[in-house]
């Protein structure tokens, strides 16, 4: 790795087992190697010990790319929108020749995903002026109101989970409908003998669909 012929980018990313005994940073290169193929490799999996302080990230990596002498060839680093990467990668900067706002790539991935949640779960009509007021301030305001929702979901108050899907607007409207159809043999029966129909009368083949509940944010 250290006689790589390009440069590397870096991704790093926290795991913590849900028995949380387990809380591990992952730390992974890209690169091309010196007979030209392109690599990614697993470099470390280093016990953070429950702290994810840009502090604490910042010692590990520096650790791990001095161990592997790698440390000046770090083109990138790729990470999600956690503020405290933001933090470790300045701090890096203070010991490596890096631009920590150049030089770091946001995760696509990891933003699809907050955006299907907030979709999903915190987005209403009740938290959007929040959520637009704090988007240069405070992003906990999102997840503030996904963790309120899914309080919801989890008691056993039926009249406020309906409430709360109903305050999605079309989000909730198709999940209580989802919710409807699948509730009993009739509705579905009933559900595509409607399809059966349209398919008749459009003279079309019939392509017949089945409702599926969200799981997560899928």
């Amino acid at each position: 790795m250290a006689q790589a012929k390009s440069r590397i980018i870096v991704s790093f990313d926290g795991w913590k087992a849900d028995n949380e005994v387990l809380d591990l940073l992952g730390v992974v290169p890209h690169y091309i190697d010196r007979n030209h193929k392109v690599k990614t490799v697993t470099i470390a999996l280093r016990d953070t010990f429950g702290s994810h302080s840009g502090e604490n990230i910042k010692d590990h990596q520096l650790t791990v790319l001095r161990e592997y002498q790698i440390s000046n060839k770090v083109a990138y680093f790729t990470a999600d929108n956690a503020t405290n990467n933001d933090r470790a990668l300045k701090l890096l900067a203070s010991e490596l020749n890096i631009n920590a706002e150049h030089q770091r790539l946001r995760c696509l991935g990891h933003i699809i995903n907050l955006v299907s949640t907030a979709i999903l779960y915190g987005v209403d009509e009740d938290c959007v002026g929040e959520v637009l007021q704090a988007v240069d301030k405070d992003a906990d305001v999102i997840d503030k109101a996904i963790n309120a929702f899914k309080a919801t979901m989890a008691s056993s108050d039926e009249a406020a989970r309906l409430q709360a899907w109903r305050n999605k607007g079309p989000i909730g409207k198709l999940y209580l409908l989802v919710v409807h159809i699948k509730h009993s043999n009739v509705r579905r029966v009933f559900f595509e003998s409607k399809q059966l129909e349209a398919a008749a009368q459009a003279g079309e083949a019939l392509k017949l669909y089945r409702v599926v509940l969200n799981g997560g944010i899928r």
